[in-house]
């Protein structure tokens, strides 16, 4: 990987911070949104550092600089990283903390400056309190009742500036060292149908209102793009993988003032129009003019009933250090955002449209496992270890029988090869908008590495013993999807097998889970967890995620992970629980490392255990009732009214049979597992067919093979192999 020489960038901000009198700055790898990618304008580690991954915080002094990232970019950023920087892996307890490096490099006394417009408060205010407790330590006493001891160290935010773009904008501008600044996307707008929202954007507005009033709050800012989006039914494309754009909203009881790219507005002719109602009063302002018109807002906001008890101000828990800095302590009413809360739960019509693309997306899937695995049956020892890199997606101008897109496929299998196959192929696919995410494809000990993505010329190839890991997803106009699968490509041991069907028994655990309604995410993840640990396993990640509609594929506030629980408790807030038509994943892993990974993912609906063929007629909808267990009974009669729920899965992709030890699962689990395949063959046959306008009307009384083999020569060879693979994996186990 090529180097940044950063001697004459950091030399220059270096300066700068001489001239504020500041002995240091904390860069972090996020933007003012809090975005998980970051826009090429706005990868500003990446600029003064070289270090190009996705996760990194920064700290420069005037004669050091260090770098802290988890176990996954280690590598990578010792290579990218010249002679200038410290590299600190974060995730090991013998590493300093950022706050313990920055005692260590700078004299008492010193002031370390930050942007605050990158950095949650809560973030601020929990370094202040470790800076305070180190120092602690060495005896220097802290600030108290407003008297700043000279020897304790300040943190500074420094207003509307980034001293990081000081340097980036100049050197652009004076063509230093062939620098050149990315300009920040500025796409135009789509609108989204009510036929897929299920809500106008008025309907939107008058549920965050009555919320707001419930709160009493006279003010609501939001910051977070996903939920912009949603509340005004738009998307757009300025972020990588996420189909929103760059904008700030205040919502009064009386107003709203929506602040927008100029050249978003420019580009965007309808928008004003499309959000003209005289109910409704938006004003569209530039995106630069949202602080100052926050204060102003703020300043102006009518008082509730007297000086005492003043107009609040609805802030988010993670709204940054300039945001609530520019609202008065006794204003801010902090708490989990009206519209996450309100996205978190799906309309019937998000969720049918959620359904429908899953079907699409899942056939992709199957398509491509079904076509690897023949390939790696045709590898010879002699042929599977070869690289060849030249293999870019052709996009086809041909179509094949069933009138779907021919695409070339890799010549020789790596993991990058295979990963842009994968890619081609779903781009391909009905309503496709874009990838949810880089596509995470690896090979045996790769698969270890919980977020390993293949660097072409630098990933292992795929051979006919393989065990290989794709983590993969997509951007639909009606849905987003996110899917893992663990395949062996060849003859697996006892030894991986049980590994794969551990991480398969704690799949099916949660699948199964029956669980009060509002049950916190926290509380579900170790229902997976605790199968694992039976089998002296364990991963380190959540055990799943909330999933946007057509949206962030990682979405808030909720998701099954007992780690999210600390960040409400910090601010005595209650962990929001899950919630009838929740969209969430369910993905337990096993990570050997040096060997392989393993990791099973399927987007599931949160439903009612009671629902009988949830949300269709249609006879294929893979219900709630056929994935729970114990269903022939109550323990007692339902007295308190409580709400029960469990999951259905939508993902509809085998898991792989010959890698299953079917000994080591019990009858309920055996029947969950046949129930799922026996849904996965029933709709995605029956959808094979009908895309050469054969109507088989599989149901559950009829999904007799013989069926659905039948008119095979009406499809192309690639539905054909397609096809016989959905039947051999789905084959009962009882």
């Amino acid at each position: 990987m090529k180097k940044v020489f950063s001697s004459g960038r950091l030399t220059r901000l270096r300066n700068l911070l001489k001239d504020r009198n500041l002995q240091g700055y904390i860069l972090p790898t996020e933007d003012e949104h809090f975005n998980e990618y970051v826009g090429t304008a706005d990868r500003r580690c990446a600029f003064i550092s070289g270090f190009t991954g996705s996760s990194c915080s920064i700290v420069i002094t005037l004669d050091q600089a260090a770098l802290w990232t988890d176990g996954r970019y280690q590598l990578q950023a010792s290579s990218e990283l010249d002679e200038n920087w410290s590299l600190f892996r974060n995730d090991l307890t013998e590493a300093p903390t950022r706050v313990q490096w920055i005692v260590s490099s700078t004299s008492p006394g010193s002031f370390i400056g930050y942007d605050g417009r990158q950095i949650p408060y809560t973030g601020i205010e929990t370094l202040k309190k470790e800076l305070a407790g180190v120092e602690a330590e060495l005896g220097i006493l802290p600030n108290c009742n407003g008297i700043q001891n000279p020897l304790s160290r300040q943190l500074v935010n420094i207003p509307n500036t980034n001293l990081i773009d000081l340097v980036w904008d100049s050197m652009s501008e004076l063509q230093i060292e062939n620098v050149s600044r990315p300009i920040r996307s500025s796409n135009p707008l789509l609108s989204i149908p009510v036929s897929f929202s299920g809500s106008s954007w008025q309907q939107k507005i008058d549920r965050v209102r009555n919320m707001m009033k419930a709160k009493g709050a006279e003010l609501l800012v939001l910051y977070a793009l996903d939920e912009i989006a949603w509340l005004f039914n738009l998307r757009g494309n300025d972020i990588l993988y996420n189909p929103v754009f760059y904008a700030y909203a205040i919502v009064s009881l009386n107003k709203i003032d929506l602040f927008l790219n100029s050249k978003t507005v420019d580009q965007t002719s309808r928008l004003e129009d499309y959000l003209s109602d005289k109910q409704y009063l938006v004003e569209i302002h530039s995106y630069s003019e949202f602080f100052n018109y926050l204060e102003t807002a703020v300043h102006n906001s009518p008082e509730k009933h007297s000086p005492q008890q003043p107009s609040r101000v609805w802030l988010d828990l993670s709204a940054s250090y300039a945001i609530v800095s520019k609202i008065p302590e006794n204003q801010r009413l902090f708490h989990i955002s009206p519209v996450a809360e309100m996205k978190s739960i799906k309309s019937l019509s998000e969720l049918n449209g959620i359904r429908e693309i899953h079907i699409t997306d899942s056939l992709v899937l199957c398509d491509f496992l079904a076509w690897l695995e023949g390939e790696a049956n045709q590898i010879n020892d002699n042929s599977c270890c070869k690289q060849s890199h030249d293999y870019k997606p052709i996009k086809p101008n041909a179509e094949n029988g069933a009138g779907l897109p021919v695409i070339k496929p890799p010549l020789v299998l790596t993991e990058a090869s295979t990963a842009q196959y994968l890619d081609a192929l779903r781009s391909q696919a009905k309503d496709f908008f874009s990838l949810s995410f880089s596509t995470i494809s690896c090979a045996d000990a790769n698969g270890a590495i919980i977020h390993y993505h293949p660097v072409e010329g630098q990933d292992a190839p795929i051979t006919n013993t393989s065990i290989y890991l794709v983590d993969s997803g997509g951007q639909y106009m009606t849905g987003t999807t996110d899917v893992t699968r663990t395949i062996h490509l060849g003859e697996s041991t006892l030894e991986q097998n049980n590994c794969y069907t551990s991480v398969l028994k704690a799949h099916i655990a949660l699948a199964m889970q029956i669980f009060p309604s509002n049950t916190p995410g926290s509380r579900l993840d170790i229902i997976s967890r605790r199968i694992m640990w039976q089998f002296h396993g364990n991963y380190a990640h959540g055990t799943g995620h909330g999933v946007g509609a057509f949206l962030n594929v990682h979405e808030g506030p909720i998701g099954l992970s007992s780690s999210r629980i600390n960040a409400y408790t910090r601010m005595g807030i209650v962990e929001p629980g899950l919630q009838e038509n929740m969209v969430v994943t369910i993905e337990p892993g096993y990570y050997w490392s040096d060997h392989f990974g393993i990791r099973l993912e399927n987007v599931v609906f949160v439903v009612p255990v009671e629902t009988k063929d949830f949300l269709s007629s249609d006879s294929n909808s893979c219900t709630a009732s056929n994935f729970t267990g114990h269903r022939s009974f109550q323990f007692s009669p339902n007295t308190d009214n409580t709400k029960w729920l469990s999951f259905e899965p939508v993902t509809l992709v085998p898991f792989q049979r010959k890698f299953i030890n079917s000994d080591m699962l019990t009858t309920d689990e055996l029947n969950w597992l046949d129930n799922y395949h026996k849904t996965i063959r029933q709709v995605l046959c029956n959808r094979i067919y009908q895309e050469v306008n054969i109507e088989l009307s599989i149901n559950d009384g009829n999904d007799d093979q013989e069926i659905m083999l039948s008119n095979m020569s009406m499809l192309s060879s690639s539905r054909k192999r397609c096809l016989q693979w959905i039947l051999s994996q789905t084959e009962s186990f009882l």
